[in-house]
């Protein structure tokens, strides 16, 4: 959490002034529920390696360090599909014997994908966009 914010302050002020910061990522969905983050949530960020923030969280912080959000928009549905596509791709048993080998992070990532479809189809999991300008 702190180099997080620490990150988005050494961005903050290394901007000029009008100057942009795009940050086009996955969230938590604001309104998940305990048991949602149980579900979807915790199961992501295992197998990513990652701790889901809300955009509701990015824009607190970047406000904070003086920024103004001039765009916003969640792209989930237009994105949706990629873990589908994922899904099929990790199919091949190549994968899955590469991830053996290479530990069980791996393996995790793998099955992540699973929950990241299921994040999504239940829409506690989010793929947003957001523009900000000093």
């Amino acid at each position: 959490l702190e180099s997080r914010k620490e990150f988005f302050k050494k961005c903050s002020e290394l901007l000029n002034k009008n100057g942009k910061l795009v940050i086009a990522d996955w969230f938590k969905g604001f309104n998940a529920s305990e048991e949602d983050i149980k579900r979807y949530i915790k199961p992501i960020e295992k197998g990513m390696l990652v701790s889901l923030w809300t955009s509701k969280d990015y824009i607190k912080i970047l406000k904070e360090n003086g920024l103004k959000i001039k765009y916003h928009k969640d792209i989930s549905q237009n994105v949706k599909k990629t873990w589908e596509i994922g899904l099929d791709t990790i199919k091949k048993k190549e994968f899955w014997k590469l991830a053996m080998r290479n530990g069980k992070e791996f393996v995790h990532f793998l099955k992540a994908f699973d929950s990241m479809k299921k994040g999504f189809d239940s829409g506690v999991f989010k793929y947003e966009i957001m523009i900000f300008e000093k």
